[in-house]
Parts: structure tokens; C-alpha cells; sequence
């Protein structure tokens, strides 16, 4: 971090600001795709390959800005797509509301203890990755509610968006 704040004040404070699970969320695999991008530029001078490389990065962000902006749900791609791999596994277990906000869940004849209010299950996942596991999904769908609100901030579309949008920065042509 040192290195980046010599370099720029100004990224290494936004890094530094920025929660660092909403990378791991927004970004597949940034050192394979680095990697593949600057194969090329090894040769070129410093100058040179970084003009490239601040190029690469630009072209991504206006990708994914565009991809972002396309989206339909409130969720992002990934976290819409990981929800629905899960539905059907919630759909079969057995729901028993114990309050408002907590629900015993059985799930080949094991029981999970979710509570909505406090967004935790027993299985530890839904409190780990603020996305609900199949459990808190079967209780919130018992209740009717909706499944995004249940999401941590980063798994939001319109954070994802907002990710993107203050990326983009003049060419520095």
C-alpha cells in the first residue's frame, strides 16, 4: 500500500475506503486476466505498457458498466445466478415457523435454525457471504418476502453500477 500511495495518493485512498469484499463479488479472477492482458506488453517499454494497460482496464469497465446497466433484476449476474442454482434445493425442505423471524429448517432430517432479523442460519453461510444459503431462502419464501433484500450491498445491481460508474476517468490523451 505504501508503493501505491508513492504512486497515487488519490487510488490508494479510494482503495483504502472501499470494503474489500465487493471485489471479490464484482471481479472474476483479476491476476489471470492481467496476466493474459500484458503478455503483449512485456516488450514495450514501461511507459508504453502501462498506457496499455490503463487502456485494457478502461475497455473492462465499459464493459461491465454496459453489462450492469442491462441487467433487469436488482441483483448482480453473479449473485442472480448463484440465488437461482439454489431455489430448488430450498423449494424441498421443510419450513417451520417458530416467530415472525425465526424458522426451523429440515433438510435431510437436518435441522437449521434461520433468523431472518438478524440474518444468520446455523450452517454459518448466510452470515458469512451475506447471500442467503438455501435455508434462509426456504424461510424467506415461506414469508413471501423479497429474496434480494436479504443480499448484502454488494451483491446489489445498483452498487455494482455505482462500482463502474466511478471508474471512468478521461483517456489522458
Amino acid at each position: 500500500m505504501a508503493k501505491l500511495g508513492e504512486l497515487s495518493p488519490k487510488i490508494r485512498e479510494y482503495v483504502l475506503e472501499e470494503d474489500p469484499r465487493r471485489y471479490n463479488a464484482q471481479t472474476s479472477n483479476i491476476a489471470e486476466s492481467m496476466n493474459s492482458a500484458l503478455k503483449k506488453a512485456r516488450e514495450l517499454h514501461i511507459v508504453s505498457m502501462l498506457e496499455l494497460l490503463r487502456e485494457k482496464l478502461q475497455t473492462w469497465f465499459v464493459e461491465r458498466t454496459k453489462a450492469a446497466n442491462e441487467v433487469m433484476h436488482d441483483l448482480t449476474p453473479w449473485a442472480n445466478e448463484k440465488l437461482q442454482k439454489i431455489l430448488q434445493k430450498a423449494f424441498q425442505m421443510k419450513v417451520e415457523t417458530l416467530t415472525l423471524s425465526r424458522f426451523n429448517i429440515t433438510e435431510n432430517q437436518r435441522e437449521f435454525i434461520v433468523d431472518l432479523e438478524n440474518r444468520t442460519c446455523t450452517c454459518r453461510r448466510f452470515e458469512h457471504e451475506e447471500l442467503p444459503c438455501a435455508h434462509a431462502i426456504a424461510a424467506i419464501d415461506k414469508r413471501k418476502l423479497p429474496k434480494h433484500s436479504f443480499c448484502g450491498r454488494w451483491y446489489l445491481n445498483s452498487e455494482y453500477k455505482e462500482t463502474y460508474k466511478r471508474c471512468h476517468s478521461s483517456s489522458g490523451k
